[in-house]
Formats: C-alpha cells, structure tokens, sequence
C-alpha cells in the first residue's frame, strides 16, 4: 500500500439509481445524463453527518463493455461532482480514474431524456478500494473482482471502521500501518483464538418482596463449581397485613422447582441460575394479632388466609348447643366455618340457649376485628396440621369443638393430641373452642347467610364470598328449590317475620359491619275447594269455596239432590271411600270432595183387590234398593170366586202397568203396591139340536144368562124348548136361569 502514495482517494459508491428531475437544459433527444459526486469522507451510511472532502480533478470515462471504448468522459469539479451525456443504451462500465488508478463499475441501462443520479462515493467505497487494490497487488484482476463480496465480508467491518477513523482525522489511509494491517487480516484472517471455558451466574430474585436488599452473588462459575446459597439478607415481604415468613430460595417462583435453604451447596450446571426468594403465610401473625394458619394462594369467595384467633381468648368447659336436635345445614369443608356459624348461631338465639361454642366466637372481637367464626371440621384440622404439630399457637393437646354438626346429638371435634377427629355429645362441656376468621387484607369480611325460615324441604342456597365492608351483594334466588308446605316463596327479607328491608333476586345491597341473614319470605297459599255432585241430578250451590292453607271453607254449599238417593256427606273419594269433608276439615292443597249419596230403598206390596180367598204374597226381598230389579211375585193362595187370577197391575183397576208373574222390573223412586188382576169366569153353552140343524153354542160369563138361539130344525119334527138334561126333564128358562158352569141344553120336539 506505501508504493501508491498518490493513489489515495479513489472511492464509488454503489447506492442505486435514483430518476430525478434535472435543472439543466435538456440534452439530445438520444441521450440521457450519468452524475454523481466523488468526496472523502463522507464517513459510512450509518454516519451520514460527517462532512467530507471532495476528489477534484478525478477522470470519469464511461466505457463500453462490448468493444471496451470510451464512449463518454468528463472530470470531477472542485466538489468531486461530475455529470457526463451518454447514448441511450447500456449498460456501461463507470471508471473512475486518479493518478493513474482505474476502478470499474457497472452503471445502469440508461434510456433517453433520463437523468441518473449515482450518488456519492464515500469511506465504504474507499475501504473497498483498498482492498481491491491490495488484491490487485497480490496478482487478481480487476475483472475477477467482485467488489460487493468484499464489502458483504463479515472481515470487512474492520477495515472500514479504520479507513473511517483515519480520514476523519484528516490522515491518509494509505500511509496508514493500521489499515495496511487490517487489510492483511482482511486477505489472511488470523487463526481464531483458542475457546474459553464458559462460565455461569447465579442471580438472587426476591419474587414479591416489599423491602430490603436482594443478596448478589458476583462470582463467575464454571459448570461443576461448587455454589454456596446465600441467605436472604434483610430482605423482607410484608402483604395483607401479614409479614410473611422467609423459607429458602427455589428455581421457580412459584416453589415447583428446586428448594435451598440458605448455606446450602449445589454444582453449577451449563446455565445461569435464579434463585426465587420463597415466602409463606403461615405461622406467620395475620392483621388480628393470631396466626395465620392456611393460605389459597389466591383470593378467590372475598378470602385467602385463615387466621386463628390468639391463645389469650381461647375458651374450655363449653357446650356445642342444640342437644337433641338437628339444626342442618352444616359443612366439613374449608370455608365453611363462616357460614356454619352464622347457621349455628342464628338457631340457637331463636331457641334461647346462650354461651354456645358458636355463640362466643361469633361475639368475639380481637384487635377491632369482629368477623370470628367457630372453624369447620376442616378448618380445624389445618389449625391442628399447620400450628399446632408445628409447636405454635399456644394449642392444648385436648378436645376442641368444630362448627360441623354430627348428628341429633353430636357434632364433630378433633383431638389435638393425635389428630383424631369424631362425633360427640353436644352437651359434652368437656372442650376447649378456638376462634377462626377468614380475610384477604387487613380489612375485616362479613358473609351473607340464607336462612329457610321454617322451609320444610329443599336448601337454602350458599354465598361463601366473604364480603369486606362497603362491597356489592348480588342477591341469590331459590336455587336450592327450597319449600314451605302451603305457602309460596317470594323473596327474601332481613327479618324472619317479613317485617324488614326485602330483599328480591338479583337484586343488590351493600355490605355493612356485620354479618347479614336473609330470611325466605312466604306467603300462604289460597286453595279451592271443588264440590262434585258425583251422579246428582243438581249441582251443589256454590260449586267451590276458597280456603287457605291450614283453613276451612266456614260452611259448605247446599247440597246436590239426586233421584232414588239420599245426600249424606261430602268425601274425599267418589265411592265415599275416603275420609269425610266438613266445613271444619283443614285444608292443605286444591281438592275435589264427592257427594256421598246412600240408595233409597223402597217396598214392593201386592194386594188381593177384592179376593174372595187366599192372602196376597208377601214379597221377603223387599224393600229394594232404588234401581234394583223386582221379579213379580204369583197370587199364592189367592182366590175369588167366579173370577180367574190374570197378574198384577199398579192400579187397583188395572189403569196402570201390568207387571205378569215372573216378569221382572227395575224399581223406580217410590214404593210400589201390585194389584190382583180378576178376570170373570166364562162358560161355554153347548146346544145338542138332536139331529136337528147345527146350532152356535155361546160363551157365557158366570152368572149370565143364555141368549135364546133360532130354534134348529128337523125334518118331521117340530121343536119345542130347550131342557137343561137330554132326558129332557127341566125346560131352561132363558130370562130367569143363569150359566154357572159349562152346560149343554138339549131340545124336545114332535115328530
């Protein structure tokens, strides 16, 4: 590079082609215009603002590169500007000559009336120039160097950063031994030093801390060093009232990866390492002055932490209450203590019994704090687990009472000693009670608790939010499908008589400074009481009356009539099966009551009607039932003289309905009397004419008198009378004799 001192600035910047509007006067028709500028340095594209000098006097031949002529040339002005007018056509080759150097580059296709702005030759094109001269100088034709591969070189940024730093000082780059050294290191890269042996960090993160310094650890470890864990420092984490206690450091702040306790040793492995502080809540003293003894990890239902209530205010020789009743409603589970409580509490006040387990922690208030509750069987047990195993909380190794019912007679308790939990007697005053509340900052929380006030199924439904003061209640419904027999829900109220603020579903309130209960609200229910004639002929007057749960209707309804029955009552069953409906009767639900109705019976007598002899039947059947079928009866020993027997008729003088001897009819609504039907004997009067011509005989009733008949001929006899015997000895008198039995008359005649 020393033996080309006058070859120092010879520089092209490849930036593209730019089409601009030139300001001088338009050339041939046939041409267009190449122009640029030539100055050192204009520093590097990324330092634009460098101010340079220009190259004056420089040659620029545009060269054809088919017949390797000069087809146009001009000279920078003293500004290193040039501009030279060249035949449409192209592309060309750019060469740009000083003292004796040539560097050649491809313009553009150059079309007619067009200006070609090719920018401005500055250090990068410079560095490139040198390079390519240094190869030159090593034998390699211009033509086989591709000068957008040296400036592409990764090597390249070296040379460029030190022809920049040498022109900007005003120095010649080519009398410069760095450059001339970089260049060399450019061709001939030197060998890459030997790998060193990585080497890692272990970083100290106090994952939520609220004060203090997080401890650093400045050593450089190489993987298999042995790492010695540092302590936490004054490091410290105060949050919802609570100063968490410090228990080592982790690999994840959340605790799933690997756990060191301060002092502890580890080998350093292939990366850097982060130590998470790692804080816990429990044992730790919460906002009331106890301990905190369960942490969700999370606020979810208005909590987070279980704080058990300080050793100062535990109580022993008291009972559980309710002894000999199920109050229900009571959970095992964590967070239920709350509620169990309230459900507890509010029972026991209302059956008057006072200085319960329940009672006094719901009284209890500790450092200003009043939202204490007796801890679920659950509850109890992480008391147990978290504190008491752990050697704090000022525990007795005895009985304590949980807010889990057990039964009628029992409610569940845990034995602090071993952990063992069972049901006992709720008047067993052989217990000790500790105190719970639940909390998610230093603010105390309430709870609403839903009461079924006298439901007699379904349950009540549960809110398990703990709800500081000042926050929104949303107002459940009837999820629980509570009833009360007779009576309809409609709502909720925050006394049990329905006399307070209502409470309706969905609707909102805000939370005060104390617990609240909601009561269902019931109205009673309106029955009708439905009267069915049940076969009447009438219906009753009126056909329903009203009546409210456990009510009656005052009076019943006039009573339906009904032919060939008599109305007796009203019953719960058509057949009069059921249980009898009186206007005393309590009613309980909508309901049909039936007419009873008992059959009239009726008597069925038969009468001789002017009998000679005889007595008329008795009918033993009888009386009947109304519809019932009656199977006439035959006279028996009835009898009248000179008259036939021919049935029965329901009038005496037949003007009503026969009814013959065997026939059957269906009894009506009446009793029934049958008459004997008589019919007078009739006789046959037979007239023997002897021979004579036939005579008619006659029927004759009894005791009637025979119509004298044409006398009968006989040829050669004369008739003379009639005679009652046929040796003709008394002459029947046809106005005075009369016809008690068949007879035959005989005549009596001369020849």
């Amino acid at each position: 590079m020393s033996k080309k001192k006058n070859l120092i600035f010879i520089c092209l910047l490849i930036l593209g082609v730019f089409l601009i509007t030139s300001c001088l006067p338009k050339p041939p028709v046939t041409e267009g215009i190449l122009k640029g500028q030539v100055i050192v340095p204009e520093g590097t594209l990324q330092a634009k603002d460098l101010t340079g000098q220009a190259l004056p006097d420089a040659t620029v031949n545009i060269i054809d590169p088919a017949t390797g002529d000069i087809i146009a040339t001009t000279v920078t002005d003293a500004n290193g500007y040039y501009q030279v007018f060249v035949p449409a056509g192209g592309p060309y080759l750019l060469q740009v000559v000083k003292d004796g150097v040539v560097i050649l580059q491809i313009t553009p296709q150059v079309e007619v009336g067009i200006e070609y702005d090719l920018g401005t030759a500055d250090c990068n094109t410079t560095a490139v120039a040198l390079i390519a001269l240094a190869m030159m100088d090593a034998g390699a034709n211009l033509a086989d160097i591709n000068l957008a591969d040296i400036a592409a070189d990764p090597n390249f940024d070296d040379v460029l950063s030190n022809v920049t730093s040498i022109i900007e000082a005003g120095g010649d780059p080519t009398e410069s031994a760095v450059i001339e050294q970089a260049v060399e290191d450019f061709l001939s890269p030197p060998a890459p030093p030997p790998p060193t042996t990585p080497t890692y960090t272990v970083t100290y993160d106090g994952n939520g801390s609220t004060g203090g310094t997080v401890p650093s650890d400045a050593n450089n470890y190489e993987q298999g060093d042995s790492v010695t864990v540092l302590g936490k420092g004054d490091l410290v984490k105060d949050q919802d009232g609570i100063s968490f206690l410090f228990t080592g450091w982790n690999t994840a702040a959340d605790g799933s990866g690997t756990s060191y306790d301060a002092a502890a040793t580890f080998n350093m492995g292939n990366a850097n390492v982060i130590l998470y502080a790692q804080w816990s809540a429990i044992t730790a003293t919460g906002p009331a002055g106890g301990l905190v003894f369960y942490d969700k990890g999370e606020v979810s239902d208005g909590w987070r932490y279980l704080e058990s209530a300080p050793s100062s205010t535990e109580w022993s020789g008291i009972e559980w209450g309710s002894y000999g009743t199920l109050i229900g409603g009571t959970e095992t589970g964590i967070g239920s203590g709350k509620n169990n409580t309230t459900t507890i509490v509010t029972w026991l006040n209302s059956h008057s019994e006072t200085g319960k387990a329940a009672q006094i922690c719901d009284a209890l208030t500790e450092a200003s704090y009043s939202d204490w509750f007796l801890p679920s069987l659950g509850e109890l047990n992480l008391m147990y687990t978290n504190l008491h195993i752990e050697g704090v909380g000022g525990f007795t190794s005895v009985y304590y009472w949980g807010s889990s019912e057990g039964g009628d007679n029992t409610a569940w308790s845990q034995f602090f000693d071993s952990g063992f939990q069972g049901k006992y007697l709720k008047n067993d005053h052989n217990r000790l009670v500790r105190a719970a509340r639940a909390f998610r900052s230093t603010a105390p929380t309430y709870i609403v608790n839903y009461n079924g006030n006298e439901s007699t199924s379904g349950t009540v439904p549960s809110d398990s939010y703990h709800y500081e003061p000042g926050e929104t209640v949303t107002v459940l419904g009837n999820t629980g499908t509570l009833v009360k027999t007779g009576y309809t829900f409609t709502g909720w109220n925050t006394q049990a008589d329905g006399n307070g603020t209502p409470r309706a579903e969905g609707s909102t309130f805000t939370m005060g400074a104390s617990n609240v209960i909601l009561y269902a609200k019931w109205t009673i229910n309106t029955y009708t009481v439905s009267f069915d004639k049940n076969g009447g002929d009438t219906e009753a007057d009126p056909t329903t009356k009203p009546a409210t749960h456990g009510g009656n209707v005052g009076t019943l309804p006039t009573a339906p009539t009904r032919t060939g029955y008599t109305f007796t009552s009203w019953n719960t069953e058509t057949n009069g099966s059921g249980t009898e409906f009186t206007a005393s009767t309590t009613v309980t639900a909508n309901i049909t009551v039936y007419a009873k109705w008992t059959i009239n019976t009726y008597t069925v007598t038969y009468n001789g009607n002017t009998n000679s002899g005889g007595t008329a039947p008795i009918d033993s059947s009888s009386p009947y039932e109304y519809g019932e079928e009656v199977t006439v009866l035959n006279k028996g020993d009835l009898v009248r003289t000179d008259y036939t027997f021919t049935g029965w008729n329901t009038a005496a003088d037949g003007g009503g309905t026969n009814r013959a001897v065997g026939s059957i009819f269906v009894l009506g609504a009446s009793n029934v009397t049958l008459y004997a039907q008589w019919t007078i004997n009739t006789y046959t009067v037979t007239f023997d004419s002897q021979g004579g011509t036939v005579v008619t005989s006659q029927i004759v009733d009894h005791g009637g008198k025979v119509t004298e008949p044409t006398a009968p001929t006989k040829t050669g006899h004369t008739f003379g009378d009639w005679y009652k015997e046929s040796a003709c000895t008394n002459i029947w008198d046809f106005t005075t004799d009369t016809v008690t039995a068949d007879v035959t008359l005989y005549p009596v005649g001369a020849p």
